[in-house]
């Protein structure tokens, strides 16, 4: 099974970033894979285009996919996670979903800490 890629949204800390780099994941995220201030809904299209899984804690992905198909999203609400916590989250999020099994599926991060 191919594993996940992912497009970290502006907010997602850069250290997530580092450390899901530094696990083999392909990870674009702001002023590296494209520009601060993008819509929403374009973050989406192109991740649907680039089958990303959205990596978010914003609200408005979740209310939004509801209307844009997605190559998926991948939601968390604690900002206090280490990056230990979110990289064994993510591994075992992506040994269960295939992408395609992503594609218009929300899921919790925090289910699988």
């Amino acid at each position: 099974m191919d594993p996940l890629s992912f497009r970290a949204d502006e907010h997602v800390d850069s250290a997530f970033v580092t450390a899901l780099r530094a696990e083999g994941y392909a990870v674009s995220a702001v002023d590296e894979g494209y520009e601060r201030g993008i819509l929403d809904e374009e973050h989406l299209v192109v991740c649907r285009e680039t089958e990303q899984v959205m990596l978010t804690n914003d609200d408005d992905f979740v209310e939004l996919a509801e209307d844009v198909a997605h190559a998926g999203i991948i939601r968390y609400t604690d900002q206090s996670h280490s990056p230990g916590e979110f990289v064994r989250a993510i591994r075992r999020i992506d040994a269960h979903f295939s992408p395609d099994a992503m594609y218009d599926h929300i899921e919790w991060l925090e289910q699988w800490l």
